[in-house]
Formats: structure tokens, sequence, C-alpha cells
């Protein structure tokens, strides 16, 4: 059975070959951390913490923390909740992981495809 955890450990393997400390920063320096988190991606998780009652600092310094797993994943589910509510409640993985790979229309890019098939072919090896 998939799990939240599991597709979290999905994500992490195809987004930073499993490492979850020191990884370096991808996408030309724009995502940091085990899950590769960009800032407008924290910013929209943050955002929608705080409408949710869960007030999140704002700014460079915290914005780091992306580093740590824990709080990476913390991030992510924010995000994913904000933008694919009823996939994570229905735990649609595919649609999960292309909208953490291409933002909130990201199910609908044809570039979020073989993103996807990397994360399948990882769930299954987890």
């Amino acid at each position: 059975m998939i799990t939240f955890e599991k597709f979290l450990e999905a994500l992490n393997w195809v987004e930073a070959g499993g490492r979850k400390k020191n990884v370096p920063p991808g996408d030309n320096g724009k995502a940091t951390g085990p899950l590769q988190i960009r800032r407008e991606y924290w910013k929209d998780a943050v955002d929608w913490y705080a409408g949710n009652g869960i007030i999140l600092k704002k700014d460079h310094k915290y914005y780091a923390q992306c580093n740590d797993w824990e709080y990476s994943k913390f991030i992510v589910y924010g995000y994913l909740k904000r933008y694919a509510s009823a996939a994570l409640r229905e735990g649609d993985w595919e649609k999960l992981a292309r909208i953490h790979n291409g933002g909130p229309n990201g199910m609908k890019k044809k570039s979020t495809i073989p993103y996807w098939e990397k994360v399948a072919d990882a769930l299954k090896k987890i």
C-alpha cells in the first residue's frame, strides 16, 4: 500500500537520489533540499498554512529550512493541500507528483509525464 510517507520517499529518490542531508541545490540553484523545493513553492505552502491558522515565518532564513527532511515534507504537504487536496485525500500519486514537479497546473503539462514515470518506478522499489 502506498502511503503519503512512501510517496515522499519516492519523490526524494527522484529529486535527490535518496539523500536527505547535504543535498546540493538543483534547477540551477533555484531549488533546495531533499525534495528540491523552489522559493515560490515554499511561499505557496506557507500561505496555505497561514490560511489554516498555522503561521510560519516567511523570510530567507526560514526558506533555508527546506534543507531539513522533516520541514521539507511539511512544506510539500501544505503545497499539495493547497493545490490538490482531493488528489491528496484520494491518494492520486500521479497527480500529486506532476503538481509537485510542474506547479498547480502540472497535471495538464506533458512535460511532467516523465517525472511521474520516475516517481512511479521509485514507488515500486521502496
